[in-house]
């Protein structure tokens, strides 16, 4: 996917970047690296098609899409309507992506937790001709089946169903009978209003749309390292349910933002809301015995669990588990060190590193899903080296589960890694080449086209992967020249 920002934060020149299903930020501190990961995800987070929608309904901004119209001028007078969504996409979907980023920047402000930038003159511009075909796989292999207007024998007076390989989606009244003057008729006016039915419509149409591109985004920012606390603070103030709650479910509803509250009080970010979501969220409902069983109907949820495994047992050499293996929002979290003579502890008092990878063991286990698309800020806080490259290798394993990952990062080790893992996939033999790698794991082998590393400075992003699969950058090369010429001068 190609994107096109300007007049973001540090950004001041018209900067195009390529997303790939690993996109890598390097580049010195203050140079636009996170609130460009973010101002990206934030494009197809839950919160941009929910501010999108709520707007359109309300007449705040109006985009052209007579297919939508057509659906409920057939709904209201016939009973039935339907809209392919693939025809639907090739004709409005970059218009709608464009659409989600001029409406983003009057909402970005209260995402990105900032009362002070100015967003009014920020630009995103989305190109979507080299992924298509992706977007258009997605939407076939959607499904969503719902009812509204329940009665209280269970009855519903509107259906909606998309059914995987279909690309149509149907709305439809339960009874054929909708001529009018019919009782079906006149159940369905009196008690299916027209705004009602336009926001059942619109919502789903766009919401699929959204979701074809990245089925749901999930954030590790900074803060993790405190997440123990960060997670008592926030539940005590009982904002996570009502903040972030489509977050928390895949349902039918349309996530409200409840974070708006400024003048002296705290403005929680949304990448810290949905974090910490994510944690309760794996807290409450996360069951591993049940993960387990989604894994007879689905072999990506197995890599998932088996990832975890692998993370927990190469990098942080023990396991991270909580005190009740079935949910319990009272249950503590715990890190078992693999060796036989290590002591249990509680997470908060764990090292930095395991307090630091717990939420993506949690994440693995208990929540990731194919198309998901995961941002990592400086995933190489407070890791030993060796750590850092283990960890590279681990984060191109996800990426070829099928999760989308963007980092920022300071670490010439996860760079320059990256460069070896680009070139061994190039190569032949690579069961014998994964010998030679940390996690000894040829999957952990990247192909050059599913990656893109841009360097921030100077007021833009240039992308620094040639064609060779090398990575030119200088940041780290100069500070250690000048340190060793100075040592030599001393």
């Amino acid at each position: 996917m190609d994107v096109n920002i300007n007049n973001l934060g540090p950004i001041r020149k018209e900067t195009s970047i390529v997303v790939k299903p690993l996109t890598v930020f390097v580049g010195p501190n203050n140079a636009g690296k996170t609130w460009t990961a973010y101002a990206l995800s934030a494009l197809f987070d839950c919160r941009s098609w929910s501010e999108y929608i709520n707007s359109y309904l309300n007449e705040e901004i109006r985009g052209i899409y007579p297919p939508l119209d057509n659906a409920m001028i057939q709904l209201q007078d016939f009973g039935s309507a339907k809209i392919n969504l693939i025809d639907f996409f090739k004709e409005f979907g970059e218009y709608y992506y464009n659409d989600l980023g001029r409406l983003e920047k009057t909402w970005i402000q209260d995402f990105l937790g900032s009362s002070n930038a100015d967003f009014k003159d920020m630009e995103i511009r989305v190109n979507l001709k080299k992924i298509n075909k992706n977007i258009i796989d997605n939407i076939l292999s959607y499904g969503l089946k719902a009812k509204f207007f329940i009665s209280k024998d269970g009855k519903a007076l509107l259906n909606l169903l998309k059914e995987k390989d279909n690309p149509d989606i149907s709305f439809y009244t339960s009874n054929s009978d909708i001529s009018e003057g019919s009782s079906s008729y006149l159940d369905f006016k009196n008690q299916a209003p027209k705004k009602a039915i336009e926001d059942i419509i619109i919502s789903n149409v766009f919401r699929i749309l959204s979701r074809s591109v990245y089925f749901n985004v999930y954030f590790l920012p900074s803060e993790r390292i405190a997440f123990p606390i960060l997670s008592q603070l926030f539940l005590i103030s009982s904002k996570i349910e009502n903040i972030r709650s489509n977050k928390m479910e895949n349902d039918l509803e349309i996530g409200e933002n409840t974070n708006n509250e400024k003048n002296g009080k705290l403005v929680i970010p949304d990448p810290i809301i949905g974090f910490i979501s994510l944690l309760d969220r794996a807290k409450r409902k996360g069951s591993l015995s049940r993960r387990q069983r989604e894994t007879k109907e689905d072999d990506d949820v197995k890599t998932y669990i088996q990832l975890a495994e692998i993370l927990q047992r190469e990098i942080l050499q023990g396991n991270v588990e909580y005190s009740d293996p079935e949910p319990n929002p009272a249950r503590e979290l715990l890190f078992i060190p693999l060796d036989q003579n290590g002591i249990s502890v509680d997470v908060p008092v764990a090292s930095s590193m395991v307090k630091e990878l717990s939420p993506l063991v949690l994440y693995l286990r208990y929540i990731a899903g194919k198309r998901n698309l995961l941002v990592i800020d400086e995933p190489e806080m407070n890791l030993h080296p060796e750590a850092q490259a283990k960890l590279i290798e681990f984060i191109a394993m996800m990426v070829n589960s099928g999760i989308h990952v963007i980092i920022t990062t300071h670490s010439p080790y996860i760079v320059d890694h990256l460069i070896n893992l680009i070139k061994a996939k190039s190569l032949k033999n690579l069961e014998v080449l994964k010998d030679k790698f940390y996690l000894k794991n040829s999957n952990s082998f990247i192909s050059k086209d599913d990656v893109s590393v841009y360097l921030f400075a100077d007021g833009t992003a240039t992308s620094i992967l040639e064609e060779d699969g090398f990575i030119e950058w200088e940041t780290f090369n100069q500070v250690s020249q000048k340190i060793l010429d100075l040592r030599m001068e001393l």
